[in-house]
This record gives structure tokens, sequence and C-alpha cells, in this order.
């Protein structure tokens, strides 16, 4: 607890209250979550937030449109921040992982180191009015970009429609 490094954003902070965990890629985004859920002994909030028909849905049907996921739970008095993602090719797993990162951070409250980091890189924006999943997203083309994709080039048709709004706006705010 308390030391907590966002790798693939480049983020260290220091909460004693909280823990971050990366799960890495998982086959199935559903099963991972309610392996989580198990482990920390919280199945009923499990059934409760996903519905009571979790153990009869086909091991293909999975909750995330995205392949991806951030679990945040509390017990002990300690915030846990959990990720995990499907494994894809390298730049969409890339995303998928600064993009839930960027969820754990914000559910941490510090949405201003973020802004820091892309300040720092020429990216000038406020997150202010925008919703946790926009921001992640942005943070998602950020590390895209810091990663060598020229994030110009990139045509909204060939992304998922979730990440279309937030790859318009980055690229508008990431011009030099």
């Amino acid at each position: 607890m308390g030391c907590i490094y966002l790798e693939t954003l480049g983020i260290e902070l220091e909460l004693p209250d909280h823990s971050f965990r990366d799960d890495g890629p998982v086959k199935h985004i559903r099963k991972h979550t309610k392996k989580i859920y198990q482990e920390f002994d919280l199945l009923d909030t499990f059934y409760s937030t996903f519905g009571p028909f979790e153990d009869i849905l086909p091991d293909d049907f999975d909750l995330s449109p995205t392949g991806a996921r951030t679990v945040n739970l509390e017990k002990n008095g300690i915030k846990y921040h959990i990720i995990f993602y499907k494994k894809t090719d390298y730049l969409n797993t890339l995303f998928l992982r600064a993009h839930e990162e960027a969820e754990a951070l914000l559910s941490m409250n510090h949405p201003e180191l973020l802004e820091k980091k892309f300040r720092l890189d020429g990216v000038n924006m406020s997150f202010n009015g925008l919703e946790n999943h926009f921001i992640a997203s942005l943070a998602g083309f950020y590390v895209l970009s810091k990663n060598g994709l020229d994030i110009a080039n990139v045509d909204p048709a060939t992304i998922h429609p979730h990440f279309r709004k937030a790859l318009r706006m980055y690229k508008a705010k990431s011009k030099k």
C-alpha cells in the first residue's frame, strides 16, 4: 500500500490508503471481474452490480464492450484499484492499459497529475467538466502518441466508436 506507480502513464504517487494492481491481459473480462470480487469476499456485491444471471451466461459473453476494466473496491479501510484488459495487438493493448490506469488514477481523485503530464508534453487541455471515461480515453491517445503513433493520421472510422470523440479532441489539443 502507499506507493503507486502507473507504468504506462509514467505517474507515481504516494497514497497510504490506496493500492493499485495491474493484472495484465486476461482471457475473459467478465470472468476475471468475478474472480476479483471472490478474492475480496464480495460476491454479493458482484451479483448486485452485474446481475443475478452471471453464472448462466455463455463464456464468450462479455460485459465490457471495449475489452478492459478497472475494478475499484474498498476493504478494511484500503481502496483497491485493479485493472485488466484483453490482449490484442501491441497498440490496442497499450491504449487499453493506459485507459485503465487513467481510470484508476481518476478514481484516486488525482486528475491534476494527468493534466500536468499532458501539459509537459505540449497537450494543453483542462479536464474540467469531462467524464472520467472520456479523460481515460484521452490518456490512451496520449500514451500512443508518446510511443510513436502519429495521432494526426489516425482515422476515427478505424477505432471503436466509444473513443472517437476523445480522438478528435486529442488531435485538436495536441497540435503544436
